[in-house]
C-alpha cells in the first residue's frame, strides 16, 4: 500500500534529518519538530494497520504533517535558505497522493497559502527565521534533495507498478472475452 510505504519512508526522512540536525547543531526547537512529525507518522501507521482507519490516518498526515509540521520545520531550520523548500514540495505530492474530492483542493490552496507565507516572512522579516551555518545549508540541502528525490521516485515506482498490473487484468480480460 503506497501510504505505508510513505509513512515508512517519512518516517526513515525524520531518522535521518534529526541524525544531520543534530550533526549540524540546529536549535532544539528544530529537532523536536522533526522528532514530534516522526511520531506523528509512525502512529499515523499504527492507526491505519492496526485500526483499520485509513481515511482518517491519511488525513492526519495530510494536515498535521504538511500543513503544520513541515510549515514548522522550515521556521526552525533555516527557511527558504535550508532544504525546507524541497520538503514543501514533498507535502505537496503526499497531498496529490492521498488526497481527493473537493478535500485535495481546499488541502492543496492552504498548503500553497501557508507555503508561500515561510517564503514571504523569509524575505521580509529574515531574522525571525534562525539562519543556517553554511556547512549545515549544504548538508540539509543535499539530505533534502538525497531524501526527496528518493521518496518521490519510490511514489512514481509504485505509481507505473499498479498501472502495469491494471494493463495485465485487462489483457487478460480481454483474452478471456475472446476465448
Amino acid at each position: 500500500m503506497i501510504f505505508n510505504r510513505m509513512t515508512l519512508a517519512g518516517t526513515l526522512a525524520c531518522a535521518v534529518s534529526t541524525f544531520s540536525y543534530f550533526w549540524v547543531g540546529l536549535s532544539w526547537a528544530a529537532i523536536l519538530t522533526n522528532i514530534v512529525s516522526m511520531v506523528i507518522l509512525v502512529h499515523s501507521f499504527y492507526v491505519a494497520n492496526y485500526k483499520d482507519k485509513l481515511h482518517l490516518a491519511t488525513q492526519a498526515v495530510a494536515i498535521v504533517v504538511g500543513m503544520i509540521m513541515l510549515p514548522l520545520m522550515g521556521i526552525n531550520s533555516g527557511g527558504v535558505d535550508s532544504g525546507m523548500p524541497i520538503w514543501f514540495v514533498m507535502g505537496v505530492i503526499v497531498t496529490f497522493q492521498m488526497v481527493s474530492g473537493v478535500r485535495f483542493y481546499i488541502y492543496l490552496v492552504i498548503q500553497i497559502l501557508i507555503y508561500t507565507v515561510i517564503f514571504l516572512v523569509s524575505y521580509h522579516f529574515p531574522e525571525v527565521i534562525p539562519p543556517l551555518a553554511r556547512t549545515g545549508f549544504f548538508i540539509d540541502a543535499w539530505q533534502s534533495m538525497v531524501i526527496v528525490s528518493l521518496l518521490a521516485g519510490m511514489i512514481i515506482k509504485d505509481q507505473n507498478r499498479i498501472y502495469e498490473n491494471e494493463l495485465k487484468k485487462n489483457e487478460e480480460q480481454r483474452q478471456q472475452l475472446e476465448d
